[in-house]
C-alpha cells in the first residue's frame, strides 16, 4: 500500500486502502482491548490503543485512514474513538513520518468531526490548547548520534504542530480548502 501512495497517486492508494479495510477490522475485532461499544449498540475502534498495540500493520492502517480523511477530505473509513491519550514512547512510525502522536489524534479528531461522528469529541480549544502545549520529544534516537538532522526533524515536527492549527481552525468552522 505505502508503495501506491509513493509511486503512482493518492487515489489508487486509497482504493486499496479500502480494500484492507475488512482485514484490518478483523485484526481489530480479534483483540477486545482495541474497540469499544456506544450506548447505540455501534462499534467504534480505540485511536490510542490501536496506536500503542505492536502490530504495525494496524498503526499504518490508522495513519493512512488518518492521512487520507486529511489531504483528501473524506470521511475516516473507521469511526474512531479517544478515550485517552497516546503514549508516546509506544508509536514506532513517528520517527519514519515525523508526524507526533499528540498531532495524529488533533488531526484524527477534526476528520471525525467534519464527518459527523457520534464518538464524544474533544472541543476545538481543548485541541488547539494540547497542539500548542506539545513539546517536541527527544530528537535524537538512542542509537543515533546528534547532528545536522536534529534541525531539520524539529522543523519538520514544528511543521507538523502549524499544519494542526490550520486544519483545527479551518475544520472546526467547515472551511474547505
Amino acid at each position: 500500500m505505502y508503495f501506491t501512495f509513493l509511486t503512482v497517486d493518492i487515489v489508487p492508494g486509497y482504493v486499496r486502502l479500502r480494500k484492507a479495510l475488512p482485514s484490518f477490522l478483523h485484526l481489530v475485532g480479534a483483540d477486545s482491548t482495541l474497540y469499544s461499544e456506544h450506548p447505540n449498540g455501534n462499534l467504534f475502534v480505540s485511536l490510542p490503543r490501536t496506536l500503542g498495540v505492536p502490530r504495525n500493520e494496524l498503526k499504518r492502517f490508522l495513519m493512512y485512514d488518518t492521512a487520507t480523511a486529511l489531504v483528501l477530505g473524506i470521511p475516516p473509513l473507521v469511526e474512531y474513538g479517544y478515550d485517552g491519550e497516546c503514549h508516546p514512547a509506544s508509536h514506532g512510525l513517528e520517527w519514519i513520518h515525523g508526524t507526533p502522536l499528540t498531532l495524529v489524534q488533533a488531526i484524527a479528531q477534526v476528520n471525525s468531526w467534519r464527518a459527523g461522528s457520534r464518538v464524544p469529541l474533544n472541543d476545538w480549544r481543548v485541541l488547539e490548547g494540547r497542539v500548542l502545549a506539545w513539546e517536541p520529544g527527544p530528537i535524537v534516537p538512542d542509537d543515533e548520534n546528534p547532528g545536522t538532522g536534529d534541525v531539520a526533524r524539529l522543523a519538520v515536527q514544528e511543521s507538523w504542530r502549524h499544519a494542526v492549527l490550520i486544519y483545527i481552525y479551518m475544520g472546526m468552522w467547515s472551511f474547505i480548502s
